[in-house]
């Protein structure tokens, strides 16, 4: 028994095969761009400047380094104490 496909068949099948691999491409293409436009979005791609300023050295160079000895140090008060309550 001879199975003969008709030409109107052959034409239908190669079409919706083809309008599948189109569909599955182009979803693959949005979910691979989307979450690079979301970075974008949201700024995390924002560039860094390289160049140093001079203002904010010179303000970390003014401020003044404590040592341990320079800090308070005052006793951690206990649930017994009469502060804490």
């Amino acid at each position: 028994m001879k199975i003969k496909l008709s030409k109107y068949f052959v034409f239908i099948s190669l079409l919706s095969f083809l309008a599948v691999f189109v569909f599955i491409v182009q979803t693959s293409y949005n979910k691979l761009y989307q979450s690079q436009r979301q970075m974008e979005e949201a700024g995390l791609l924002k560039t860094l400047d390289p160049n140093i300023e001079e203002d904010i050295i010179s303000t970390i160079k003014e401020k003044k380094e404590y040592q341990s000895e320079d800090l308070i140090t005052a006793p951690l008060p206990t649930e017994a104490s009469p502060s804490a309550l």
